[in-house]
C-alpha cells in the first residue's frame, strides 16, 4: 500500500487513479524525475554573488615590499577595478536573490561587500 500524493489516503501499489479523490497517480519514474527537477531549481546559486566573493578575496592585502613604484601603481589600479566590480556584482546578485527566493548566494554577496570594504580600509591603514 502507498499513499496518494494528493489526498494522502492509502491506495494499492498498482493504482493509477486514486479511488478517494479521483486524481491520476504518477508512476515512480515520473515522480523521481519531478522531484529531481524541483531539487535542482532549489539549489541554483547566483553567479554574480559567487563572482563578487571571489573578486573580494583577490583584494585581501599582501606584502608590498620589494615591488617597484610602477608595479605598486599597477596593483593599486587593478585593486580599484576589482573593488568596483566586486561591489557592483554583489549588489546585482543580492538584488536578484531578493527577487527570487529559490536562488542561493545571499551570504556570499554580503561577505563580498564586507571583505571588499575591509580590504580597502586595511590597505589604507597599512
Amino acid at each position: 500500500m502507498k499513499k496518494c500524493p494528493f489526498c494522502a489516503e492509502e491506495i494499492k501499489d498498482e493504482a493509477i487513479k486514486c479511488r478517494f479523490c479521483g486524481s491520476d497517480i504518477p508512476d515512480d519514474e515520473a515522480t523521481r524525475f519531478i522531484d529531481s527537477a524541483q531539487s535542482e531549481t532549489k539549489q541554483r546559486w547566483n553567479g554574480f554573488c559567487i563572482t563578487a566573493f571571489v573578486l573580494s578575496l583577490l583584494l585581501i592585502p599582501g606584502p608590498t615590499s620589494g615591488f617597484s613604484e610602477e608595479t605598486l601603481q599597477l596593483i593599486l589600479g587593478l585593486a580599484i577595478i576589482i573593488f568596483v566590480l566586486s561591489i557592483a556584482f554583489a549588489f546585482i546578485g543580492l538584488s536578484q536573490v531578493g527577487k527570487n527566493p529559490s536562488m542561493r548566494g545571499k551570504g556570499l554577496g554580503i561577505a563580498a561587500i564586507i571583505i571588499s570594504i575591509a580590504s580597502v580600509f586595511i590597505s589604507i591603514l597599512f
